[in-house]
């Protein structure tokens, strides 16, 4: 028998030995035997030996740098609708890992076959050189097949048999891959009664392959009986059931939405290119001569500096061909700012190619990414690991294992493993599929009544989560329901005025809190909460801090309209508690009396005012360009959370505009405060305004249809119509349901749409 089972590195082992400085790709010399004969086994006839596994990267990075100092340009042309795959395809480019068709096309959403899959695998485990010695040893036995028209021309053949050995089926059209195919199945990646060259790969043909590529072959022959949560998980073949489970586990596929796998669905070129890429990715040192991954510590419209993780800054030319590209989208220097984590593909000379900017979404090495759903099972494995599977909202279904020193907290108060449940809603923070921190924000089902102290309030796009201790000690996490009521004997009360101490009565309906009556406050004259404010809102009904305390619990607290706000001997003003300043509150009745600031955030940050003279959207968000007061034009990107006001009223990023009269805190050349001193006249623009509702595409064009304060009009656009979101140029199939857009028209057509906020 072929053996699969041979341990390899983990992707999350690979990580750790690229920290200790290894370079662990393909330490996983394979044995090379044979199947032979009907049922006698004898001495093995390898087709090619590995050469040293610590010379494959080497040679890998020796057959980038070959085609990267002859390339300029790494685009195909024909990317149309696998924009998402963009940095994937590009790089293997780059490094010689995929090639295209003539006329520079690459066609991405044609489904991969069997031949292509294997050959795209054999380059990026950098064995191509072992391909073509195995091609040259077997080729002339093919050719004798063809010559006369022998077993080759038997389409349902699997294997043909030379000096008692087996080989697989491999068909004329597909004798290009021949060398790649038999290294394939010599090294025990598939089975050669599993393969088919010129059928299309399927979901589960490549989990099959990729896990035995990749050593764990044992793990899942080991999982034939695992639970897998996807609704058509009877479509899944018996023997590839196990590979598909631990594919899973691994991070090499992921289900659909709808909580579907598809195992049977042609895996395309493109989603082929963004596997071997995460696994090419993974094994790149971050430090090589034409690939790096680091923080920009400087960029401008022709040259990036990037700090590596050694703390060397390299300096690269960008190429005017240089494709920059930001998540599933491509983009401009302008869209780079000093500290992104990029990675560079450069042509060794000191020209960058490719600058992929990586978004904070972005699953990478040391990154927590952030999973909020439903846990939909619970399971321990063989080696005594928790294991939860959590239906994630918009993305289907992901299991993680948690981590030795996993956190488990509902919402402010720790738990343990054993408090997970079946139905929990919770906030996963992950790397790759490690939980490192496990926040239950609403217990599985809970009804009827709690009657309890209040431990910790959290606040979220979700809303008000409660935890609350029981007399006897169990705690529950309660979300409050957005109508509930909440008492406080005859007086009625909002979620905010809710205080950690106070002892409530709360009447839930599956786990959503809709009564909640107060039977006694903390503290009985007051209740005092030291932190840092994280968030001022001034608005017509007064002010609200945001506030963080010492153990990262946040508090939303409003200020009495008579609040005492003290800085040493100085008395302030509610619009002088600036972001970052440590303060000490004192509560009363719900709402803040007192405000003491004991130390002001004296951070790096610098005050500017001026005119602004443009403001842009991109993929990193909103900028915008100030013409200062003493005639220097500086350009900032406008932070996620930044505090954006016009006198009382807080307003967005994207409600700026040119001519407004700011002022502009500045920190780490970002603007965390915009004070809006005069507003600038916005130029007229189009004919039309409004929020698309409908879209439709023909052949004979695209029409949308606009409604404007509740009168809708049918725009059909130019076949030249330009749109433009920012700086950005889009086509007409960008175009989302919900886009605010100003239309210019021209014989009741539109010639020009710009989106002023995406739907």
């Amino acid at each position: 028998m072929v053996n699969h089972g041979r341990k390899r590195v983990t992707f999350e082992g690979h990580r750790r030995a690229r920290r200790l400085g290894f370079l662990p790709l393909m330490a996983l010399v394979l044995a090379l035997t044979l199947v032979v004969g009907e049922s006698t086994v004898v001495e093995a006839k390898a087709w090619g030996r590995l050469k040293n596994a610590d010379k494959i990267v080497e040679k890998l990075l020796d057959r980038a740098g070959n085609i990267l100092k002859e390339e300029s340009d790494l685009r195909f042309s024909d990317l149309q609708g696998a924009e998402w795959a963009l940095g994937a395809i590009s790089r293997l480019r780059g490094l010689g890992i995929i090639t295209g068709y003539d006329g520079n096309v690459f066609k991405p959403n044609n489904p991969v076959t069997q031949a292509e899959a294997l050959t795209m695998m054999v380059k990026a485990f950098g064995l191509e050189d072992e391909a073509e010695e195995i091609a040259k040893r077997f080729g002339g036995f093919y050719a004798k097949l063809d010559e006369n028209d022998g077993d080759d021309d038997d389409e349902g053949a699997r294997f043909l048999t030379s000096n008692g050995t087996k080989l697989p089926y491999v068909p004329a059209p597909t004798r290009w891959a021949l060398g790649y195919v038999l290294l394939a199945v010599d090294q025990g990646w598939v089975d050669i009664s599993e393969i088919q060259p010129q059928k299309p790969a399927s979901r589960e043909w490549i989990a099959k392959v990729m896990v035995r590529a990749l050593g764990y072959t044992e793990e899942a022959e080991s999982k034939t009986d695992a639970s897998l949560p996807f609704s058509d998980a009877a479509a899944i073949s018996r023997d590839a059931w196990g590979y598909v489970a631990q594919a899973i586990e691994i991070g090499l596929f992921e289900g659909y939405p709808d909580n579907t796998f598809r195992p049977q669905k042609p895996v395309t070129r493109a989603e082929m290119a963004a596997i071997l890429d995460r696994f090419v990715n993974e094994e790149l040192p971050d430090e090589t001569p034409y690939h790096v991954e680091g923080r920009v510590s400087a960029v401008s419209g022709s040259s990036i500096t990037v700090k590596l993780a050694s703390g060397r800054e390299v300096t690269y030319r960008i190429s005017p061909d240089a494709l920059i590209v930001f998540g599933k989208a491509s983009g401009t220097v302008s869209d780079i700012h000093v500290g992104d984590k990029v990675q560079v593909l450069s042509n060794g000379q000191g020209v960058a190619l490719l600058i992929v900017v990586k978004s904070k979404e972005d699953s990478d090495e040391g990154e927590i990414k952030q999973y909020r759903g439903k846990i939909v099972e619970i399971s321990t494995d063989s080696e005594g690991d928790t294991k939860i599977t959590v239906s994630v909202e918009g993305q289907g279904s992901k299991m993680f294992k948690l981590s030795d020193d996993c956190e488990i907290t509902g919402v402010v108060r720790d738990l343990g493993p054993d408090a997970l449940s079946v139905g929990d809603q919770v906030i996963v923070e992950a790397e790759g599929d490690v939980a490192v921190r496990v926040t239950v924000i609403s217990s599985g089902s809970v009804s009827g009544e709690v009657y309890g102290v209040i431990e910790g309030i959290a606040l979220s796009d979700g809303g008000v989560s409660l935890s609350v201790q029981e007399r006897s000690g169990k705690t529950y996490s309660i979300r409050l329901r957005a109508d509930v009521r909440i008492t406080y004997g005859t007086l009625v009360l909002a979620p905010e005025d809710l205080a950690p101490g106070d002892w409530i009565v709360a009447r839930l309906q599956n786990n959503l809190a809709y009564q909640i009556a107060v039977t006694s406050r903390a503290g009985g004259e007051g209740q005092y909460i030291l932190g840092v404010v994280r968030e001022v809102s001034l608005t017509g009904t007064g002010t609200t801090l945001k506030v963080e305390d010492r153990d990262g619990h946040t508090y939303s607290v409003r200020l009495a309209s008579n609040v005492r706000v003290i800085n040493g001997d100085s008395v302030l003003t509610p619009s002088q508690i600036g972001f970052g300043d440590t303060v000490r509150l004192r509560i009363e009745a719900g709402t803040c009396v007192e405000v003491h600031i004991t130390a002001r955030y004296e951070g790096p940050k610098t005050v500017i005012t001026g005119v602004i003279v443009t403001v842009s959207t991109g993929t990193q968000g909103v900028s915008i360009t100030v013409k200062q007061d003493d005639g220097q034009e500086v350009t900032l990107r406008v932070a996620e959370n930044a505090r954006i006001t016009y006198g009382q009223e807080s307003l967005d990023a994207d409600e700026l505009r040119p001519g407004d009269k700011v002022e502009v805190r500045v920190q780490n050349q970002e603007a965390t405060e915009v004070r809006v001193r005069q507003r600038g006249v916005e130029p007229p623009f189009g004919d039309l305004g409004g929020s698309i509702v409908s879209i439709s595409h023909s052949t004979s064009g695209t029409v949308i249809v606009v409604d404007d304060n509740g009168v809708r009009y049918t725009v059909p656009l130019s076949a030249q119509v330009k749109i433009t979101y920012g700086t950005q140029e889009l086509r007409p199939t960008d175009l989302r349901i919900g886009d605010a857009v100003r239309i210019k028209l021209q014989n009741q057509v539109a010639v020009e749409l710009r989106i002023t906020k995406r739907g």
